[in-house]
């Protein structure tokens, strides 16, 4: 087995593995891997790319070596796993479209989107403000 990546008496050891490889998530920090396993090799995580998504143990990932530093560059997911929101510029609209239900959170404020329509908006404070005509369309309006 080979060590872990690091530094031992001023000496970096060289890595056991070439190119891409894939790797198991063994220990995480908020959502960022810090050490990945293949087979039975432990590897500290050096950089990680801004597009990986949070991590947890088990996850599948996509490691690369370059200049013995290992560098996760991708999280695998599952076929039963849904493919990531799509962020497109079409018809000079940004569009995200999302399978399920949407959740933007911000602290104890939060916006969420159902596919079947449904529209909730919850925060201390909530301010709506028009500098044109403010239209509240609906069957029933409840006030109150």
């Amino acid at each position: 087995m080979k060590a872990v990546s690091k530094l031992n008496n001023n000496i970096k050891e060289e890595l056991s593995f070439k190119g891409v490889v894939i790797a198991t998530v063994q220990k995480h920090e908020n959502g960022n891997a810090t050490v990945v396993s293949i087979d039975d090799s432990e590897f500290n995580i050096t950089f990680t790319t801004h597009s990986v998504p949070a991590l947890k143990t088990g996850d599948k990932v996509l490691i690369l070596n370059i200049d013995n530093q290992v560098i996760l560059t991708e999280k695998l997911r599952l076929p039963s796993e849904p493919p990531a929101p799509c962020l497109q510029f079409m018809n000079k609209t940004w569009e995200l479209n999302v399978e399920s239900e949407f959740n933007l959170r911000v602290g104890k404020s939060s916006l969420t989107i159902s596919p079947d329509g449904h529209i909730s908006i919850e925060g201390k404070d909530i301010l709506i403000h028009a500098q044109g005509v403010n239209r509240i369309l609906g069957a029933t309006i409840e006030l109150n």
